[in-house]
């Protein structure tokens, strides 16, 4: 079992802020490098995001008991570390959205865990006929090949409380965090209908 270090990320646009990537880490990790990594992750994306928006990568948060979900602490590095988009081209709208993809190598009820990360700001000129380019889709697939798993970066499969009154009945389950192995950026701009804070 190990204790889970929650990363927030604030994304501001056009429309204002409250947008956030949740993003976790195992809680042993150093922290300065953690962010550090978000930060790559989050500038190695800069030139397909749109001017107009921003991400600002919070200095403190939640530590959460991987099994639980029970908040047993709190972390706090110092100042919140800001990467612009620096894309001069017009974004695509907020409902739709850049998808990277996490894999890990961990079964829990009988799948693999898997987790995304959607962002919001692509530019309209990385598209062609709707979908992105081929040398947006390798390059960004690229990025997320690079930060998948570093500084202990994974997914957390979240606890899940027994509802036998359902149909069918439903089991409860602990939750597990699962180291990432790879990621990858889906080829075509993805809708996400709510953000779970």
């Amino acid at each position: 079992m190990v204790n889970l270090r929650e990363m927030i990320v604030d994304i501001t646009g056009p429309q204002g802020s409250g947008m956030v990537n949740v993003h976790y880490f195992e809680s042993t990790g150093d922290a300065a490098a953690q962010m550090a990594a978000l930060q790559s992750l989050y500038s190695d994306m800069d030139v397909y995001i749109a001017d107009l928006y921003s991400f600002s990568i919070r200095g403190s948060g939640k530590v959460l008991d991987e099994i639980t979900g029970d908040l047993v602490d709190f972390w706090t590095e110092g100042a919140a570390l800001v990467v612009p988009g620096t894309g001069s081209a017009e974004p695509v709208a907020d409902a739709t959205q850049l998808l990277f993809r996490w894999e890990t190598g961990t079964i829990v009820n009988n799948r693999v865990v898997k987790g995304h990360t959607y962002v919001p700001g692509f530019t309209v000129n990385n598209l062609l006929n709707g979908n992105m380019t081929t040398t947006s889709t390798s390059t960004l697939s690229g990025v997320a090949v690079a930060f998948a798993g570093t500084a202990g970066h994974g997914i957390w499969s979240r606890p899940r409380a027994a509802n036998p009154s359902a149909d069918p009945p439903v089991t409860a389950r602990d939750g597990t965090f699962a180291p990432a192995t790879s990621g990858s950026v889906w080829n075509e701009l993805a809708v996400l209908r709510g953000r779970r804070g």
